[in-house]
């Protein structure tokens, strides 16, 4: 079945959900997939793409080059979810939007975009945290088999 493809390019921003919403607004009662390469973005832009999605989930999320951070969460709301082997998967701490510190503690956003993680993955929450907490909240970089091993993705493709 042929479905219609809503594209992430680029970052979360204001932009990148201005541009998701118009879309949505095309394909909301059809069945649709997200094609995404994200560097992240605003955790707040992220989430209102993702409530967004909540009305008619996506069928499919295609991942490209990098999916990282608030990209991640958007990507991981597909039922099946593709990537290519030279994808490059990143999970790390959420930075204060003030000051671009790391938050001092995992709470509120952070820890449930972490729970989101660790259930639609084959990742306890303790794994998300220690992969988001490695290399001082820089966090951990995934790619290849490992991808679908640890559930980010379904399949590794080639397009």
């Amino acid at each position: 079945m042929e479905r219609d493809i809503i594209s992430i390019q680029g970052s979360t921003d204001e932009e990148s959900w201005l541009k998701f919403e118009k879309d949505f607004e095309k394909f909301k009662n059809a069945q649709y997939g997200i094609n995404i390469s994200c560097i992240g973005g605003p955790i707040k832009y992220a989430n209102m793409i993702i409530e967004k999605m909540k009305q008619n989930p996506p069928c499919s999320s295609d991942g490209g080059a990098f999916i990282a951070s608030s990209g991640l969460y958007i990507y991981l709301q597909g039922f099946k979810r593709d990537c290519l082997a030279e994808s490059d998967f990143l999970i790390h701490r959420h930075r204060d939007p003030e000051t671009n510190f790391f938050l001092p503690e995992i709470k509120g956003l952070e820890l449930e975009s972490f729970k989101m993680v660790s259930e639609r993955t084959n990742l306890t929450i303790e794994q998300v945290i220690k992969f988001a907490n490695a290399n001082n909240g820089e966090g951990t970089k995934f790619r290849g088999k490992e991808v679908v091993d640890l559930g980010f993705a379904h399949n590794i493709v080639r397009y």
